[in-house]
């Protein structure tokens, strides 16, 4: 794996702290994003870590981890004092205390299209860093049935096997 617990605590000296973001937790976020975001599309992973990160696909792979530590770390706190955990609340977008009242436009800095990535600042680096090396969006059967839409034919019944590798396949003829 080319990011570590210790190196991504290196590069991200705010989630330092071995109790509140354990090693495991980090381990497994990290080997989620391994199994998730396309290595080759960002340039490979080496087989050591290093700082800075040595490949795209090092900074993608640690901000999507520190992504999820910061939206697991509620459910932590809540679970420890004795709550259920994993119960979502959408972002505060106004609060009121006596006479003071605050509101922030949640939507000024996030893409709509962009889901759970808008939640953090993290995410959103991640998601736009993966946009920009050219990462295909999802495209899912919305068109009332029709499996064939767009310039991507979409299995019904099956799994989607994802877009075409031009000149390869039974699509190479698009």
């Amino acid at each position: 794996m080319s990011v570590t617990p210790a190196s991504f605590r290196i590069d991200f000296t705010e989630f330092s702290s071995t109790v509140t973001y354990t090693n495991s937790s980090i381990g497994y976020w990290l080997n989620m994003g391994n199994l998730l975001i396309n290595s080759s599309l960002l340039g490979g992973s080496p087989d050591t870590p290093s700082n800075p990160p040595a490949t795209l696909f090092d900074i993608a792979l640690e901000l999507f981890t520190a992504h999820n530590l910061v939206l697991e770390q509620p459910a932590q706190l809540t679970a420890e004092n004795n709550g259920v955990p994993g119960v979502t609340t959408g972002p505060i977008s106004s609060k009121r205390v006596g006479p003071v009242s605050v509101s922030y436009d949640v939507a000024a800095g996030v893409d709509p299209e962009d889901g759970q990535y808008n939640l953090t600042l993290y995410g959103t680096r991640f998601i736009n860093l993966y946009k920009l090396a050219g990462a295909p969006g999802i495209v899912a059967n919305g068109n009332g049935g029709n499996a064939n839409f767009g310039p991507f034919p979409v299995a019904t019944g099956n799994a989607w096997s994802g877009p075409p590798i031009w000149g390869w396949g039974p699509w190479s003829a698009m």
